[in-house]
């Protein structure tokens, strides 16, 4: 076969094979361009996950850490909300008074004591303390003598040494409308006593003007009672407390 033949059979060969060289580039270019945007999309999506996994890693310890304190948050403010119900209602008016700053709210927004409701309990040292219940009528009559009764317990957990039977205690029932001076002392300075469940009876005269009041009980293990309803400044201990770990109910006074 001569020179001239054999190269118009190249010729002939290169331009069949053309279309398909031109398609196999373009199916290597695509392949790679692909294959480009699956690592960058990898990458990405590792990272983001990363990213989140951390955040959320972050966001449980501190609802770990904020746990308490958002309890105490929401303690504080719906105490706050029924004290401002109770001013607000038809059935809530009193006699007029100026506001008065509540050292107790202050103090339990800002940790130093607690309010807790039947079957909670508090750590006092190396005591236990914990309300049990406290029956107190929800309607009464202007002027009437109130019964109530309040049980709790003085108890020693199995990490907690024996309480401490020479402690001195006082619990004072307050009253918003007698802000200044205790409406009944439950104990007044006498020893703390032995572990045991304590039976509390008690009375106490509802005010003379029909509306819906608090009335809280002070628990103080220090040297004075706790004589203002509204607390007499934030310290908590020692010899002069003025403010109490506590525990808060209301009842509505109406006219006979």
């Amino acid at each position: 076969m001569s020179a001239e033949s054999d190269h118009s059979g190249r010729n002939v060969l290169d331009w069949l094979l053309s279309p398909i060289k031109t398609l196999a580039g373009a199916v290597i270019r695509a392949a790679t361009v692909s294959m480009l945007v699956c690592v960058f999309v990898s990458l990405c999506v590792g990272g983001f996950c990363g990213y989140r996994l951390g955040k959320e890693m972050t966001r449980s310890q501190v609802d770990k850490l904020d746990f308490e304190k958002t309890r105490l948050k929401a303690r504080v403010e719906g105490l706050e909300k029924e004290a401002d119900n109770r001013k607000t209602g038809a059935a809530a008016l009193t006699p007029s008074a100026p506001a008065r700053h509540d050292f107790f709210l202050e103090a339990l927004r800002k940790g130093r004591i607690m309010c807790f409701n039947p079957g909670t309990e508090i750590g006092e040292g190396t005591d236990m303390f914990r309300i049990d219940s406290w029956d107190l009528p929800r309607l009464v009559s202007t002027g009437q003598v109130v019964h109530s009764r309040l049980v709790y317990s003085l108890r020693s957990g199995r990490d907690k040494a024996p309480i401490n039977p020479h402690a001195r205690v006082f619990k004072t029932v307050l009253a918003e409308w007698q802000p200044d001076t205790p409406v009944c002392f439950l104990e007044n300075g006498e020893l703390q006593g032995p572990a045991r469940t304590v039976v509390k009876e008690f009375e106490f005269k509802a005010p003379p003007e029909p509306g819906q009041y608090r009335i809280r009980i002070s628990f103080v293990w220090a040297q004075k009672e706790i004589g203002s309803f509204y607390g007499e400044g934030l310290y908590y201990g020692g010899d002069g407390p003025g403010v109490s770990h506590f525990v808060e109910s209301w009842m509505v006074v109406r006219a006979p």
